[in-house]
């Protein structure tokens, strides 16, 4: 085995434990990431890296807006540590470019979604365990009484526990398919358990939206308009049933309704109400937008550029607008937001080149679990959700096209030239 070929195993194995580590260790997933990078860039063949980066359109796309976003420091009035802090954050872009190579290998594409997998499947076992009051006091465990979260706080568990029960359901298909119905009966289970966990166990509403999105996405991929009608059909009747049946939930869904209710744009918002704080952050970066919509007002610069507009108006100042397309306007301007829309659909238009129903389907879902889920978060400056973005992102990337990299006879490492 070549000493190139040796690190290429080696980085392949780092993607792996990304994966396994990214809903566990924020620490343990940047040790693995930064090995990644290690080996990407030691391991040589340098020339079918960029070949394989300018000729797939997600890398490309990613790259475009991290480097429109780097541009607009340019234009930042005063460079403070803000700027250092945003750059970092979607840094996590350039990494889809580097995890193509290593998703090359199919065998690689599926340890990473296994090893996703059983990670969620810890978090999902401990916090059923959490919920029934079986865990002790640990200062990692994040779990309160009604709030069943675990490694993470409860929007970032929500978030990839949502992706976590569309996985299962697709392993639960393909296990079918394959007559290992015993095998499709366990991830079924899973799959309904971490609806469960998503939907009654763990506060955040936004787990909520990507599970309704992910089951008309679903049914869409398999009957069409007919199969959006009948996902309406089961939203509907399913939010209301759990409504119904869930304490917690109608307490959450009350207090939303409540809160936007009692929402006035002329009076500032009081502590601790969620959707309030949001419309107002909404309101007020629409009016940072108006002022400067074609480049914004840099990178890193919505922390400053918000206090400024709320300073003697009685609001709270915020670090984001919990909009992913606020947060870019007022950065970076309009051409932030198209990059990032563009890079969404040609996301979900990569799902049409796949061959694994996993995967085919998974491209769609991605582009919109961050699409619903960044309406009321900004997911790119959030390291668990943006790094998960971009490590799916790049699996999914070489998945559209690794069928067509020939591979060397000797040693089964890509070849593009």
């Amino acid at each position: 085995m070549g000493l190139g070929l040796l690190i290429d195993v080696i980085g392949r194995y780092a993607v792996i434990g990304v994966a396994f580590a990214l809903p566990i260790s924020t620490a343990l997933s940047n040790i693995f990431l930064g090995l990644v990078l290690v080996c990407w860039l030691a391991s040589g063949q340098y020339k079918d890296k960029f070949r394989l980066f300018i000729n797939n359109p997600i890398a490309l796309a990613s790259t475009v807006l991290f480097t429109w976003l780097a541009i607009s420091l340019v234009w930042v009035d005063d460079l403070s540590y803000d700027q250092v802090h945003f750059f970092r954050k979607y840094s996590n872009l350039l990494f889809v470019s580097i995890f193509i190579w290593f998703f090359l290998d199919k065998t690689c594409r599926s340890k990473v979604i296994f090893a996703f997998s059983i990670s969620m499947l810890l978090t999902l076992a401990l916090s059923y365990l959490a919920a029934f009051g079986l865990l002790p006091s640990m200062s990692w465990l994040h779990a309160t009484p009604g709030n069943a979260t675990i490694f993470r706080l409860h929007i970032t568990q929500n978030l990839m526990m949502s992706l976590a029960a569309l996985i299962f359901s697709l392993f639960s298909v393909e296990a079918w398919r394959g007559g290992r119905k015993f095998l499709a009966a366990l991830w079924g289970l899973a799959c309904l358990l971490a609806l469960i966990n998503v939907m009654v166990m763990v506060q955040g509403r936004t787990g909520y939206l990507v599970v309704a999105a992910f089951i008309v996405l679903v049914f869409g991929l398999r009957a069409g308009w007919r199969g959006l009608l009948i996902a309406g059909a089961l939203v509907c009747l399913g939010s209301f049933a759990v409504y119904e049946g869930s304490d917690s939930m109608r307490k959450r869904v009350n207090l939303a309704v409540s809160e936007y209710s009692n929402w006035q744009s002329e009076r500032p918002v009081s502590d601790g109400n969620s959707i309030g704080s949001r419309l107002e952050f909404y309101v007020n970066s629409f009016n940072l937008v108006s002022q400067r919509p074609l480049v914004g007002y840099g990178l890193g610069s919505f922390p400053v550029e918000y206090k400024r507009q709320v300073d003697g108006t009685g609001r709270t100042p915020t670090n984001n607008p919990h909009n992913e397309a606020l947060l870019l306007l007022v950065q970076a301007g309009i051409p932030a937001l198209l990059l990032f829309l563009y890079l969404l659909v040609r996301l979900a238009l990569a799902g049409r080149k796949m061959s694994l129903l996993s995967e085919r389907v998974l491209a769609p879902a991605l582009a919109l679990w961050m699409g619903v889920g960044g309406v009321v978060n900004a997911l790119l400056i959030d390291h668990a959700e943006s790094l998960l973005f971009s490590l799916m992102m790049g699996l999914l990337a070489a998945a559209s096209i690794a069928s067509d990299i020939p591979r060397s006879p000797e040693n089964g490492t890509p070849v593009t030239s």
